[in-house]
């Protein structure tokens, strides 16, 4: 137990490429594979996963997180072959958080139970909206009743910690439904809602109809995310991230990983690590992925070292997400800059315009200033928007 406690602290993303079909909105790389895909899949990413883990040997993982696509198109046996492949090869926490994204249409009882029973104690559920007619609009393959079926057998299952992520800005919505989501889904008291913007992105559907789309305005936008604030606040949930909310104790430690530039390896076509010093993503392509796998080669399409001048941009890109924002003694502590110094008159400008608060040492963007997040931290951090 020593050794462990001693070990730096690791993350672990799986990238599942599978649907059943592709949302609106969706550009993440995803498809409606062949079963066949997919056990070969599962056999080769077993295969990775145990060839990397000795290069972190030093490391203790103590969050794991499958993202997609829908991981649970794999079924509860498909998720413990992946957990297990993990824990059999990596050193695991005692406090591991196992998270799992789920698609409300793709899971079963049983399903639930397996994966609980193979260490999965974290489920996220893409509900997106409680309206079915937005729920077909946006391509998604359930029902507003087959979610709380799902979410109901989530906790008959024992999972104690479930988050529901949950859209706003979207063609046809209005503040009223998107409120009406909110208060209707808060109300089964999830420890964790993730709330997001759409985005259009070009290499998708609503991208290629972009002009035909009847979005809301900005003001409308703005007013459906300040209800949720408001909202939320008031049921017991921390604005922890901009685009999160979790009852007390409950924020995704995998989550808080990237935010607080730590450490995580992940697996699979698209997927991109921090570890070691660099930043590399895998190549966004499954039979690609799969044949360099068996053939003994890294399928590492990006790979840079992460200089001390980058180190720096990205922990303020990151940081500033969080409702803790920056404080200048730990930002001392890990670069020897002066964060006050060096930043006073970008930080005084967003003070004095109310979308920034320091508190002693701290700044933290305001909720307005969540909302404007990517004006003002690209600015301060000098990235671009």
């Amino acid at each position: 137990m020593a050794d462990k406690l001693n070990k730096k602290r690791l993350g672990i993303y799986i990238h599942v490429p599978f649907c059943k079909s592709k949302c609106a909105y969706c550009d993440f790389y995803s498809g409606n594979f062949s079963p066949d895909d997919r056990a070969e899949y599962l056999t080769v990413l077993e295969k990775h996963i145990k060839r990397i883990a000795p290069s972190a040997d030093m490391y203790t993982v103590d969050s794991i997180f499958l993202g997609g696509g829908t991981p649970t198109i794999l079924g509860g046996e498909g998720i413990a072959l992946i957990g297990n492949a993990v824990a059999s090869t990596f050193s695991l926490s005692g406090d591991l958080e196992f998270s799992v994204e789920a698609n409300p249409g793709t899971v079963t009882h049983d399903d639930l139970k397996i994966m609980r029973s193979s260490g999965v104690n974290r489920i996220s559920f893409g509900l997106q909206s409680s309206h079915d007619s937005e729920l077909k609009m946006l391509s998604r393959i359930h029902s507003y009743s087959e979610f709380l079926s799902a979410y109901s057998d989530a906790r008959d299952a024992g999972i104690d910690n479930i988050n529901v992520d949950l859209m706003y800005g979207l063609p046809e919505q209005t503040v009223d439904s998107f409120a009406e989501t909110v208060d209707r889904v808060s109300a089964l008291s999830p420890e964790h809602l993730s709330l997001y913007g759409l985005k259009i992105e070009d290499n998708t559907p609503f991208g290629r109809m972009r002009d035909s789309l009847s979005l809301p305005d900005e003001d409308s936008e703005y007013e459906m995310y300040m209800t949720a604030v408001e909202m939320l606040r008031s049921r017991g949930y921390r604005h922890y991230e901009i685009s999160n909310y979790a009852k007390n104790g409950r924020e995704c430690r995998h989550n808080l990983k990237y935010w607080d530039a730590l450490e995580y390896i992940a697996f699979g076509p698209s997927a991109y690590s921090y570890f070691g010093g660099k930043r590399y993503g895998y190549i966004g392509s499954l039979t690609d992925y799969c044949a360099a796998v068996e053939d003994g080669r890294e399928p590492i399409e990006y790979c840079e070292e992460i200089t001390e001048q980058d180190r720096e941009a990205e922990y303020i890109m990151l940081r500033m997400r969080l409702r803790d924002g920056i404080s200048a003694e730990d930002f001392y502590s890990r670069f020897g800059i002066d964060f006050e110094e060096k930043y006073r008159d970008k930080l005084n400008k967003y003070i004095s315009i109310g979308v920034m608060v320091k508190d002693r040492d701290r700044y933290f963007l305001t909720d307005r200033g969540m909302y404007v997040s990517n004006t003002v931290i690209s600015d301060i951090a000098e990235f671009d928007a």
